[in-house]
């Protein structure tokens, strides 16, 4: 009889630390309501819900993700909306040419990354002028080629002092090889 009664308090008190997921998901949107980074929510559930500080590192890793993930959808989402807009707004900055990314960020408001990555996208589209134009500026004398390139030709000056720094590496490199 007493080993049914152990018996018995043993599996009601294993029971009653069990969670279920629906509980354990509850208690993490809880604590990412009050906090949104990963150190936080894990903290969090540990100090209101006594979880074990390596799950709740888990899991608060894991609600970050998903957090991230929601807000990266909810702001493709929203730039698809405006598109025509932004394509506007990129021809306006490209016309006039120099840094297109700069241009967006300061004009239009845009997140830094995508700037970046939008003028990146328009000047490898591009690439066939802009060899052209590097061509023509490689003919003259007058200057040094990332000078007439954004003299004549409108290049933003970190595509231009970046080529001028590399042609400069090669004419090293071809000194030092003979």
């Amino acid at each position: 009889m007493p080993r049914i009664i152990v018996a018995l308090a043993l599996s009601s008190l294993v029971l009653a630390s069990c969670k279920t997921e629906a509980r354990k998901r509850a208690e993490i949107r809880n604590c990412s309501a009050i906090s949104f980074d990963a150190p936080g929510i894990a903290r969090c559930l540990v100090a209101q819900y006594r979880w074990k500080q390596s799950a709740a590192a888990v899991a608060g890793q894991a609600r970050q993700h998903e957090l991230d993930s929601i807000a990266t959808v909810q702001r493709d989402s929203l730039w698809r909306i405006d598109a025509a807009r932004h394509r506007e707004e990129l021809s306006r900055c490209a016309a006039a040419g120099g840094d297109v990314s700069r241009c967006l960020q300061e004009n239009f408001a845009w997140d830094p990354d995508r700037a970046g990555a939008t003028f990146d996208s328009v000047w490898r589209a591009e690439g066939t002028k802009h060899h052209t134009q590097f061509q023509a500026c490689a003919r003259q004398r007058a200057s040094s080629i990332g000078s007439c390139l954004m003299l004549y030709y409108k290049w933003d000056p970190k595509h231009a002092l970046a080529l001028d720094d590399s042609i400069a590496r090669a004419k090293i490199r071809a000194l030092n090889s003979r």
